[in-house]
């Protein structure tokens, strides 16, 4: 596993659709953008030091997920192997 430690740079409203049933309906959805910490605290500056630069870049329609994220707060992001 690798852990990464990012921040939320900026988060986009946009219009999209989901299927439900057999129809397809409107609905907002939000793009998330984070950034890799560089600094702040001396665990950020660890992770900084280790991934200096890169992106995350997700798009969600649920807004239970997407309710979760916060500008300019930091979460950590977990990379594993799926086999």
């Amino acid at each position: 596993m690798v852990r990464g430690k990012f921040v939320v740079t900026q988060i986009s409203i946009y219009k999209g659709s989901k299927k439900e049933g057999d129809t397809w309906v409107g609905c907002e959805g939000r793009t998330i953008y984070l950034s890799p910490v560089m600094e702040g605290s001396k665990e950020n500056e660890i992770f900084g030091n280790a991934s200096p630069c890169g992106k995350i870049e997700i798009s969600i329609l649920n807004p239970d997920a997407f309710n979760q994220f916060e500008w300019n707060k930091e979460y950590y992001v977990d990379f594993t192997k799926a086999e």
